[in-house]
């Protein structure tokens, strides 16, 4: 989910990455884990244990990073535990891993109250295969306009399918569908193809959800999971035309 987080420091706060321990909206025991730049939202939930005051940090990109690549280094080690140990405090975060241990800073500021431009409702709700949508868009996005790197979804209810167009006036225009499940209305909107892809490719489920509005409001991707609730999701702002 690092991919969400801001690449420039104009708002500090937005360099890393929100996580708030035990948080009423999910409760004792979960952790939820959330990056933007205020174009596209990443939120995942995960499971922590030991202390259950609630509190949130914003931890630098940076250090998740390396968290990222000691685990990834460590994790074929059968000495090496397989639980992270996190200790927050007086504006400093140490993370344990095995005989690992690591310090950081966190970053002052006030996390933005993201929460509220997650729909709740929605016009339009698709399952696509996450292969098939992620082929559909990399082709198109060749034909995308240079700077705006846009690609239209449209969505048909009656055709059960989601149609991927990029078009540029120097490059000619490519169309792509695939089928899916689509419940509610037909539907199109406008994104930016490298942050659909960014967000498809950290989907854990061979098929995704793929929810909407209209053309004016946030794109909602999640996993596909039959019977249990997803742990991630991922929003992109639409290009308004």
């Amino acid at each position: 989910m690092l991919f969400a987080v801001a690449s420039n420091e104009a708002r500090p706060e937005l360099s890393g990455v929100c996580v708030r321990f035990h948080d009423a909206a999910v409760g004792t025991g979960k952790a939820v884990l959330a990056a933007t730049d205020s174009y596209r939202l990443a939120e995942r939930v995960m499971d922590v244990s030991g202390s259950s005051e609630a509190r949130s940090v914003i931890v630098p990109a940076r250090t998740l990073s390396e968290i990222g690549r000691i685990i990834s280094v460590s994790k074929d080690d059968v000495e090496t535990s397989d639980q992270v140990e996190l200790t927050v405090a007086d504006n400093q975060l140490v993370v344990r891993f095995g005989s690992i241990e690591l310090m950081s800073r966190t970053i002052d500021g006030r996390y933005p109250d993201y929460r509220q431009i997650i729909p709740t409702s929605f016009k339009t709700e698709a399952k696509v295969d996450t292969t098939a949508l992620t082929k559909a868009v990399k082709t198109a996005s060749l034909f995308s306009r240079t700077g705006l790197f846009d690609v239209r979804l449209e969505f048909s209810a009656k055709d059960k399918s989601i149609t991927v167009k990029g078009a540029d006036t120097a490059r000619g225009e490519n169309v792509v569908t695939c089928p899916a499940e689509i419940t509610g209305v037909d539907n199109v909107v406008t994104v930016n193809y490298r942050y659909l892809l960014d967000g498809l490719s950290a989907c854990s489920s061979s098929e995704a959800d793929v929810k909407l509005i209209d053309a004016m409001n946030p794109c909602l991707l999640t996993p596909h999971l039959e019977g249990a609730k997803s742990r991630y999701l991922y929003i992109v702002m639409p290009i308004k035309q």
